[in-house]
């Protein structure tokens, strides 16, 4: 007899009221973090999420709602991946299923700034 349970990645409802919840569905078909962090976890020999989050300094409330698609991996943490495990950043976009060609900074945060 088999006693392993099976362990299900919880996945967040495709559907809501927000104006863009059909823009977000369709796109997650692309975008999975899971894929992410359980590379990390593989690359850094690591048990569990919870020492990821230790690893990486965060809070494993983080990593849950990463998992769960309530929040969204920041460039910030991004670099800290990439600090701890040696994968480029280029690499831990595709990890994610982030397939864009260029990131785009919005000019409204740096509208003060003068460039010559």
């Amino acid at each position: 007899m088999n006693n392993q349970k099976k362990i299900e990645t919880p996945v967040a409802p495709a559907t809501g009221t927000h104006k863009h919840a059909g823009l977000f569905s369709k796109l997650r078909s692309q975008y999975d973090p899971n894929n992410l962090l359980n590379a990390l976890i593989n690359r850094l020999a690591l048990r569990n999420d919870a020492a990821l989050a230790k690893t990486l300094d965060i809070s494993t409330l983080i990593i849950n709602k990463i998992r769960l698609l309530t929040q969204p991996v920041s460039g910030t943490l991004l670099i800290l991946m990439h600090e701890k495990s040696g994968f480029s950043i280029s690499e831990l976009r595709t990890l994610m299923g982030d397939r864009r060609q260029k990131s785009r900074i919005s000019g409204m945060r740096f509208a003060g700034w003068v460039t010559n």
